[in-house]
């Protein structure tokens, strides 16, 4: 009975108890507009991450609905509109400069597979790249062949087998 007199009885203590509460309801350190602020401790949260700067950044800048970069990865841009997607400052720029910068800056690689059809950033980039240099053919990134699967189980092993370490090490001083 001691303790409730500290904080004026049980009114006090349901108050600080609600206030408590409120506050940890809306106390959020993920940034959804500016996902690059995130610290991506865990591969959820740099997905995550992905996700919104595909969705703040994509659809915000000089490019055609039919050219806003997606999940899905999948670019296509005919010769005739070459010229206008490549121009400095247009969709190209974009593209390259705030979406794909984002997406390195949340994943820490130009390697690691982020769209749904296989492709890595290095990939969309050089793509876009190539496109917008010669102007001959169309630019088009469809399915890829390449395969992240065994990365996902040499991550799963690795990060097993290490804590499985530090669990021997810390337990077999005991």
């Amino acid at each position: 009975m001691e303790n409730f007199k500290l904080f004026g009885g049980k009114l006090g203590s349901f108050c600080l108890s609600l206030v408590i509460a409120l506050l940890l309801r809306y106390a959020n350190a993920e940034n959804t507009t500016e996902p690059t602020t995130n610290v991506n401790f865990s591969e959820n949260q740099k997905w995550r991450s992905v996700y919104f700067c595909l969705k703040n950044k994509a659809p915000n800048g000089p490019c055609q609905p039919k050219d806003v970069l997606t999940p899905v990865g999948n670019l296509s841009v005919s010769r005739l509109e070459l010229d206008e997607y490549c121009k400095p400052g247009n969709c190209a720029d974009h593209i390259r400069n705030n979406v794909l910068k984002c997406i390195f800056l949340v994943m820490r690689s130009h390697d690691e597979i982020v769209f749904r059809n296989n492709a890595t950033l290095r990939v969309v980039n050089d793509t876009i790249t190539h496109g917008c240099a010669t102007k001959f053919s169309d630019i088009y990134l469809g399915n890829s062949s390449h395969s992240g699967g065994i990365k996902v189980y040499q991550k799963t092993y690795l990060s097993l087998g290490s804590g499985l370490l530090v669990f021997l090490a810390i337990f077999n001083n005991l």
